[in-house]
């Protein structure tokens, strides 16, 4: 045997998945997944393993629209019988078996005349068989569930998926289970039910809130990121699938594991591994009101810190204030930092320190790219840049506030880009 093919391997544990590498060392291993889990994502993030996305969707196939919901019988009545009157039939998710006798009564009070039929864990499997082809052949409207159908159903005429406390499933398996649905050319709807007063903790909250706002098709890499986000990356040689690296520091234990991949492949580390110190006048930090959850902060001052592109910065920005809401201003003084650093990179700028009278700039080498037009700059423009000793000049930024001088630098930076 030269392949090992694990489909759906969120579904699967480390402990499982290393039995079948046992059967032969040097197998291929290829493992498929909408919503890989957090340590596989981590794995192939961080160079372990390849990673192939397929972005292209089926012809004709529209985003599941998804909508968060607190229960209410005439609501539900509604959304039942406006897909029985396009002739579609219905998928009802419950996470607990213990819930189903709770939502039959409901559906037999508010809809007496639907035909819907139970499944489970506990039921024989030629049961489960039976109804399942009685769903399949259209003998069914409504098919009330555990997770159990998460994965390995293709029913087309099915458009439409309720999901009872959905804050009890994973963020992946919610994922999967609105897949369920929209496997047509139809429009297809997702309800996540919470019910009355629920109190939800602010990563169940977020776990929910990131479902409902899924507006494009193949957001399942997406889905996975978050999940590194807000579950962490697990032990990449231990049998944790999450979790979040305390003891050695998330930095130090990623650039550990980098060289260790680098010496391995013979790779040659990369040297130029300097940072320009900035000390521009401002303040900056993500706020703990804005994003509560220390876990998460510290993985988006890593993510952040790693940008090498104004491109990606900007995609960055766009991302967190869909997940969070409208970035605060300590937090767009950060990306403006990172914007700065990403610049001073690119031109070879070792420190940058703010004075009353701008900032004074120092550049890594005596001999860069730009040095002629620099020097010409400073001709013509003597009030506005003073070469000094050392490889370093003066910007001179007639601005009272600090954050526009700030900006007045990125616009000048640029300019030499």
């Amino acid at each position: 045997m030269g392949l090992i093919i694990i489909d759906e391997e969120q579904s699967f544990g480390v402990e499982q998945k290393e039995k079948l590498k046992q059967i032969k060392p040097n197998v291929h291993i290829l493992t498929m997944s909408a919503t890989p889990i957090p340590r596989t994502l981590q794995s192939s993030l961080l160079k372990l393993r390849d990673i192939s996305l397929i972005k292209t969707a089926p012809v004709n196939r529209l985003n599941i629209k998804t909508y968060l919901m607190i229960i209410e019988d005439n609501l539900i009545k509604r959304i039942i019988k406006t897909e029985l009157n396009r002739n579609g039939q219905i998928f009802f998710v419950t996470p607990r078996i213990v819930d189903i006798e709770e939502i039959k009564t409901k559906l037999y009070k508010i809809i007496p005349e639907l035909n819907f039929a139970i499944i489970h864990s506990k039921l024989e499997t030629l049961e489960i068989e039976k109804i399942y082809t009685d769903f399949f052949n259209k003998k069914i409207d409504l098919l009330l569930s555990t997770a159990m159908i998460e994965s390995g159903l293709d029913i087309s005429n099915v458009n439409t998926i309720l999901i009872y406390k959905p804050h009890l499933f994973g963020l992946s398996q919610l994922y999967q289970l609105r897949g369920r649905v929209g496997r047509s050319s139809d429009q297809a709807y997702a309800y996540l039910i919470l019910d009355k007063n629920i109190k939800l903790s602010e990563e169940k909250l977020q776990r929910l809130q990131l479902i409902s706002k899924i507006n494009k098709l193949g957001a399942g890499f997406s889905i996975a990121a978050n999940d590194l986000d807000l579950r962490g990356a697990g032990n990449i040689i231990g049998s944790e699938q999450s979790g979040h690296i305390r003891e050695v520091g998330i930095e130090l234990y990623y650039k550990m594991l980098n060289e260790t991949v680098s010496e391995l492949k013979n790779e040659k580390s990369n040297k130029e591994t300097w940072s320009p110190n900035l000390n521009l006048g401002f303040s900056f930090n993500i706020p703990s009101n804005y994003i509560e959850n220390l876990d998460i902060r510290m993985q988006i001052y890593k993510k952040i810190s790693e940008i090498t592109e104004i491109e990606d910065l900007n995609r960055i920005v766009e991302d967190l204030e869909n997940r969070f809401g409208k970035a605060p201003g300590l937090f767009i003084n950060l990306f403006k930092i990172i914007e700065i650093k990403i610049l001073c990179k690119k031109l070879q700028i070792k420190k940058i320190d703010f004075c009353p009278d701008g900032f004074v700039i120092e550049i890594k080498q005596e001999s860069f790219d730009y040095s002629e037009k620099l020097i010409s700059l400073a001709k013509v423009q003597s009030e506005k840049i003073k070469l000094l000793p050392n490889s370093k000049f003066l910007l001179k930024i007639h601005n009272n506030k600090v954050i526009n001088k700030a900006e007045n630098l990125i616009f000048f930076l640029k300019s030499f880009n």
